[in-house]
């Protein structure tokens, strides 16, 4: 049996660099923006941001199992 990881073709080296690259570029700007973001949320109580968390991902993940069909 043939798994999906051996099916599919990762694309160039160059491809995956990039992608790599853009990845990481991603990421450091997100972890860079972060401090600014909670800045902005010293005035709200903790209980209610993972409130928010906890529904918002329940939601997400809802949704995406319904799109995916479970």
């Amino acid at each position: 049996m043939i798994d999906q990881a051996t099916r599919e073709t990762p694309g160039t080296a160059e491809q995956v660099a990039r992608h790599g690259f853009l990845a990481a570029l991603a990421a450091h700007t997100i972890w860079g923006l972060v401090p600014l973001y909670l800045h902005l949320l010293i005035s709200v109580p903790a209980a209610q941001i993972m409130a928010h968390r906890l529904v918002w991902c329940f939601v997400v993940v809802f949704l995406w199992l319904l799109v995916r069909g479970w």
